[in-house]
């Protein structure tokens, strides 16, 4: 059976003439690169161990702040290994007062989960880009990203298929290293981020399915910084600053965040349009329609909690629902779950249609979980 599932990742357009950007992420502590944790020393790179801890060689000098800026770049790409689907029944299959023993048309599915270390920065194939500047990622800080993905199961012909209406892609900065320079390391070799805090988020719009051979979907989301008015003063300047748009010639246009803002000032809002290319590897996964419904659950605890949905996220959410939107995440239904999904992006800016024309994006197939609107309540 063919799935079309959504990866994770981070996308897109800004407008015409801006499909490259750059992240900064300002100025380390001090830039040292030094590991330590409960491992045996660990080998880094151009860096020589001493005892317990790595330092030297080629590494950030000690007390040496690094500049962390990512160079321009125009792909992202992301994995995602074993994901889940669940899917729940809110739909009489039967038209009966029979409940439903597996998955059908109509059904609800959600799909949530966090992202670290399978987030990419392709260097960029255009040459006028310049060269590719690392900016201490994956040494002195990195990224994850928080998804929810929730739509509504539906007929694709021979089989079922998730047809991926809204949710989210939240985008947060960790600082690798604490006061010290010290990166400290989990028990599997993994850095502990010191500090976290949110920089992004998209609010998914919809989907569509993308190249039937490659098993691929289009997920459509716009900028949103709804986020903002929860972060201390220096968190709302450092997330101000931390994309900036750049032209095709490499010269810089504006931030994200004011290009945002100007949109809102708008009448009507010119939201900012993200896409997002995924693909879905060929696995040997259980057809939909035969995921048996074999737990009781809500979607808020597969992670449809309407409560961490932004303002914007929660309107898009009660368009899609309805009076019954809110009921719904809190509502204890039947509960069915597909485990095994290997996922990739392979994302990049793009230029997307105005707001008119992105209408035709509709509401695409895919295959990890969520919702459009119940048929019937």
């Amino acid at each position: 059976m063919k799935k079309l599932l959504l990866a994770l990742g981070m996308v897109t357009a800004f407008s015409a003439n801006a499909d490259v950007f750059q992240i900064d992420a300002g100025t380390n502590n001090t830039g040292s690169l030094i590991l330590a944790g409960p491992l045996t020393p660990v080998q880094v790179s151009g860096c020589g161990t001493l005892g317990g801890v790595v330092s030297g060689g080629d590494c950030f000098g000690v007390g040496t702040p690094q500049t962390q800026t990512l160079g321009l770049f125009t792909q992202i790409g992301a994995n995602i290994s074993n994901a889940t689907s669940v899917y729940f029944d809110t739909t009489d299959d039967d038209a009966d007062t029979v409940a439903d023993t597996n998955v059908g048309i109509g059904d609800l599915f959600v799909d949530s989960g966090s992202l670290t270390t399978g987030i990419t920065f392709p260097n960029p194939n255009d040459p006028a880009l310049g060269a590719y500047q690392v900016g201490g990622f994956n040494a002195t800080w990195n990224m994850t990203v928080d998804y929810l993905l929730y739509g509504e199961v539906v007929d694709a012909g021979t089989d079922l298929a998730g047809f991926i209406a809204g949710g989210y892609f939240n985008f947060y900065y960790n600082d690798l290293t604490d006061t010290n320079g010290i990166v400290n390391l989990d028990v599997n070799g993994n850095p502990v981020a010191d500090s976290t805090q949110q920089v992004l988020s998209l609010e998914i719009t919809g989907s569509v399915a993308g190249s039937v051979n490659s098993l691929g979907a289009n997920v459509t989301s716009v900028a949103d910084y709804g986020f903002m008015s929860a972060l201390t003063v220096p968190e709302q300047g450092f997330a101000e600053d931390f994309f900036k748009i750049f032209s095709d010639s490499g010269s810089f246009i504006d931030t994200l965040f004011n290009q945002y803002t100007d949109g809102q000032a708008n009448s009507p809002v010119n939201e900012i349009p993200f896409l997002t290319v995924t693909t879905l590897n060929g696995l040997n996964l259980t057809p939909i329609q035969d995921v048996l419904y074999d737990d009781t659950a809500t979607p808020a605890s597969a992670g449809l909690d309407t409560t961490l949905l932004s303002v914007a996220q929660k309107e898009h959410f009660d368009d899609l629902f309805g009076p019954a939107g809110v009921p719904l995440s809190t509502t204890v239904l039947n509960k069915g779950e597909r485990t095994g999904e290997e996922l990739s992006s392979n994302t990049q800016l793009v230029v997307v249609p105005e707001p008119t024309s992105l209408a035709i994006f509709g509401l695409g197939l895919l295959g990890l979980a969520g919702a459009t609107r119940r048929k019937n309540s």
